[in-house]
């Protein structure tokens, strides 16, 4: 029964574990298009900055070249003017608001010069900026795209799976189920593991020999004090590895120093695991030598041995009451 249930729980452990990664992957689906969703958020947020920078940029330059082109007109009306002077006065004072004017005329113009420049830096980071808006974008639209069908698939796929665990989980008790598929969920690996050499092969951590031998016997669902998996005896029911798995539970009740593992002999052992009580916590010696042995003795011999024993008593209470008489009358 056990051993059925066990090879139950194996099946259910393989279709929990396609279940559950298939859960992981439809639940990381929306993870992406968020992700992808928040990039093209912060690309339209530098795109819209790069913009406003970009017609910030262009109203400075057009401010710039009408100053320019005003400084221009003035300077054509002064070269007009000075042609009409006659008095040399008055053509000095022309000429000079002239020379000033060009100079002005140079200083806007290099700045709008150096304007323009920004202008057109602007341009080329506002284009790469839309570029790769519109390329994030479509990448949005085409991974909703395939996550939508990716969701029918994984939803089918877990669909299936869970008949295919309604099946197997009829034939198990429900709270084992139960239990056994926290442990799946919340344990790294398989849930049924086996025992090797004392050994848990879901932790690898040293196990008792008293749960071993227990988990050996298979008269129940056992798990790991450890990680909490289920285990199971992997000894292939191999005589000398269950003899060794047996001297050791001999090995761990003689600590004391006093006994060793030699000094027991194969009907000591023997008595160790009588009525298969595998890793009892009592253990009763062979009678192995002659001084061991029982003496039989006939009814005279006791008899008289237990008069012995009378006539002892009595002799030592007389002793004992003739002592305290004394003590008392000191």
């Amino acid at each position: 029964m056990i051993k059925k249930t066990l090879e139950d729980l194996k099946d259910l452990q393989e279709i929990f574990n396609k279940k559950f990664k298939l859960e992981e992957q439809l639940a990381e689906l929306p993870k992406e298009i968020t992700n992808k969703e928040e990039v093209v958020v912060r690309l339209k947020e530098d795109f819209l900055s790069i913009n406003e920078q970009f017609n910030l940029q262009k109203e400075e330059v057009n401010r710039k070249r009408d100053e320019l082109s005003d400084l221009q007109s003035y300077r054509s009306k002064l070269e007009k003017e000075i042609a009409h002077v006659n008095h040399q006065r008055d053509y000095e004072k022309i000429d000079k608001s002239i020379k000033e004017n060009q100079e002005n005329e140079q200083l806007v113009l290099r700045e709008c010069a150096s304007q323009e420049k920004k202008l057109e830096n602007l341009r080329e980071e506002l284009s790469s900026a839309e570029s790769l808006l519109r390329e994030q974008e479509n990448d949005l639209n085409t991974t909703k795209t395939s996550s939508e069908q990716k969701i029918n698939e994984f939803e089918q796929q877990i669909s299936e799976l869970k008949k295919q665990e309604s099946v197997v989980a009829t034939e198990l008790d429900e709270n084992l189920v139960f239990k056994f598929e926290r442990i799946i969920r919340s344990k790294p690996g398989n849930g049924v593991v086996p025992i090797r050499k004392n050994v848990c092969y879901g932790c690898y951590m040293q196990l008792t020999q008293q749960f071993v031998n227990k988990v050996y016997r298979g008269d129940e669902i056992l798990t790991c004090p450890h990680c909490s998996k289920i285990v199971y005896y992997d000894g292939d029911n191999d005589d000398d590895e269950v003899k060794s798995a047996e001297i050791a539970g001999l090995q761990d009740l003689m600590n004391s120093g006093n006994i060793e593992i030699d000094d027991f002999d194969d009907s000591d052992f023997e008595q160790f695991i009588q009525n298969d009580d595998i890793g009892s916590d009592t253990y009763v010696p062979a009678l192995n030598s002659e001084d061991d042995e029982p003496v039989d003795e006939d009814d005279e011999e006791v008899e008289e041995r237990d008069e012995d024993n009378a006539e002892f008593e009595e002799e030592f209470s007389e002793e004992f009451a003739e002592e305290e008489e004394v003590e008392l009358e000191e």
